[in-house]
């Protein structure tokens, strides 16, 4: 089973991460061999997500020393170094195609809701000035939105933020599923005649914005685009 490990950097602790898929049977192996890299005198704890263990050297060993321990304690693991600095990425390149269900909550601009409602699967939620339970809003704007659920894969969600590429690639994919919704919109309210009556392409306000949230209890996926 392949692992990357992170080596403790500074103030950093370290990581030694793998496919929480593939590990969901290996609880007894990992209680094992933290109890073994414990008694070379790390400190070790699992992620309660289940995709690896952080862990902080006493003994402030190099490099070499540090992989050597951790390959002699999770000998089940086959443990490469990271190739990076950062613990999302190096999960993102273990993963397989495991989705993750995320709501989805794109701003509305030049069409005015007084009241909220719904079409299929979209959530249309009105201005803030017009709803009566502000407080239950996901989105922290107040302006007009639409908000939906949709899978999205563990390991795009992993890579926000590594390129403006890749967050336009998951940007653009959220947008198109919502321009669905829209469309039935604008055949009905919208006219080509008067384009001020109809409203801009979805996600558009002064900047492009658009937010993502999940709703599994995960540390790495909670994430917001600019």
């Amino acid at each position: 089973m392949d692992a990357r490990i992170i080596f403790p950097n500074g103030h950093y602790s370290g990581n030694l991460l793998w496919n929480k898929a593939e590990a969901l049977e290996r609880e007894t192996a990992i209680a094992d061999s933290l109890s073994l890299i414990r008694l070379k005198n790390y400190w070790a704890s699992a992620y309660p997500e289940g995709d690896g263990v952080t862990f902080t050297d006493e003994n402030k060993r190099s490099d070499a020393e540090v992989l050597k321990d951790f390959t002699n304690c999770f000998q089940w693991l086959e443990i490469a170094v990271g190739q990076t600095k950062n613990a999302n990425f190096e999960l993102a390149d273990l993963e397989s195609d495991a989705e993750m269900q995320c709501t989805v909550i794109v701003p509305l601009s030049k069409l005015k809701i007084e009241e909220t409602f719904l079409i299929g699967d979209f959530r249309f939620v009105c201005n803030k000035e017009f709803d009566p339970e502000p407080y239950e809003r996901l989105g922290d704007f107040e302006c007009e939105y639409v908000e939906f659920k949709t899978p999205i894969l563990y390991k795009d969600l992993l890579r926000v933020n590594s390129s403006l590429d890749h967050n336009d690639y998951v940007i653009n994919k959220c947008l198109a599923m919502a321009e669905s919704a829209m469309d039935l919109v604008r055949y009905q309210f919208s006219s080509f005649l008067k384009p001020h009556f109809t409203p801009i392409p979805l996600g558009s306000l002064l900047t492009a914005f658009i937010q993502l949230r999940s709703f599994l209890k995960s540390g790495h996926t909670s994430s917001q685009f600019h």
